[in-house]
């Protein structure tokens, strides 16, 4: 958190931050001169205008400090009376920016900043296609967007018009009908998410960014909502979470109520953890450690710990190192006296598959 610095101005007043007075410790300028006292100029509030905030003080105890004053990127929404373009959702790809804004016009829409543009009127019309669920993959974007056709599906962009296409309709079977992907959520090459074809209605799906590539991997709980939360509603944090190479989901196939899954992006290898119920949606990874809440039937809800194991990580370490990987490959290969090592063995089969290799080498790259 940065603490400001407060001074006594030339005006004789005890300021947060005074526009016109330096900082004490560095002697700097802590904003530049607006009628309000303040880091942010409140003149600024409520005009709708994408600014992109950059204080230029001097941190207490560093010598950190931001290079310029803040500047305004675009007036977005540029209609003559005080309106609000409210950008959001900003997620990045390589050197662009890209965020859903409301011009006045096209609704609330999928934009960039590198020229600060409208990327696609997915949706024409003062509504918008309202895109959410935003994740980057191999650069390209993903996203829950809406038509006025297909409805609520899965969308992606390259941050071109022409390459910003709906990967598929997913709900083919009401027209027009909604498969409302959520929870888009990236494993190796793919994304996962949630979604419902007009018979299921939240199983768990994947996508190579392809119409072909992009299948059901399980209803878990055929004509009902099978990834879901422990409380409609009440759901914190993700349901999808990608550890170390392997998809945790919560999920409830009707007959054990709301449990912790995993899965390989199969559906063989698509199971649920043995242990407790869930108390709480919520989950959260801590090092080597999977905590959650849980009810065990004796103790209620409790805090509970499941220890994770990373992909092709043999020694139990916490890391993937290159004799691991050569001795993963080995055991894919079935090479005679291979050590064993089953830490990569996701669906549980006895087998290494080649897709777990990669998963393993992913492991190695980007951290466990």
């Amino acid at each position: 958190m940065i603490a400001a610095a407060t001074t006594t101005s030339h005006h004789g007043q005890r300021r947060l931050g005074c526009p016109r007075c330096r900082s004490p410790a560095s002697g700097r300028y802590l904003c530049n001169h607006r009628s309000t006292p303040g880091w942010l100029d409140r003149s600024w509030q409520g005009t709708g205008r994408l600014a992109l905030c950059v204080l230029r003080a001097s941190l207490v105890g560093t010598s950190a400090q931001a290079a310029a004053p803040a500047f305004l990127v675009k007036d977005i929404n540029e209609r003559p009376v005080i309106a609000s373009s409210n950008p959001s959702g900003f997620i990045t790809a390589g050197p662009v920016t890209f965020f859903v804004a409301d011009d006045g016009t096209h609704g609330a829409e999928l934009w960039k900043t590198d020229g600060t543009l409208l990327v696609k009127d997915i949706r024409p019309g003062p509504n918008g296609s309202n895109p959410y669920a935003m994740i980057v993959l191999g650069g390209i974007l993903y996203s829950s967007a809406e038509d006025e056709t297909p409805g609520r599906e899965l969308w992606r962009s390259d941050g071109t018009t022409a390459g910003t296409v709906l990967v598929k309709d997913i709900n083919a079977n009401d027209l027009p009908g909604s498969a409302f992907p959520e929870l888009l959520t990236a494993l190796g090459g793919t994304v996962f998410f949630t979604a419902g074809d007009g018979v299921s209605r939240a199983g768990l799906w994947k996508s190579d960014g392809t119409e072909g590539g992009t299948v059901l991997v399980t209803d878990i709980k055929p004509g009902r909502d099978g990834i879901e939360c422990v409380s409609e509603s009440y759901c914190p944090g993700p349901l999808l979470m990608n550890v170390g190479g392997t998809l945790f989901f919560t999920a409830d196939d009707g007959t054990t109520g709301v449990e912790l899954w995993k899965t390989d992006g199969t559906a063989a290898g698509t199971r649920p953890l043995s242990g407790p119920s869930l108390c709480s949606s919520a989950f959260v990874r801590a090092g080597s450690l999977l905590f959650f809440g849980a009810d065990d039937g004796l103790n209620g809800c409790e805090l509970w710990a499941l220890p994770l194991t990373c992909m092709g990580d043999c020694t139990g370490d916490g890391t993937v190192t290159i004799a691991e990987l050569i001795m993963f490959v080995n055991l894919a290969l079935g090479t005679p006296g291979s050590a064993p090592c089953m830490a990569g063995d996701m669906n549980g089969d006895g087998t290494i598959t080649v897709d777990e290799v990669i998963r393993a080498v992913g492991a190695a790259l980007e951290g466990c």
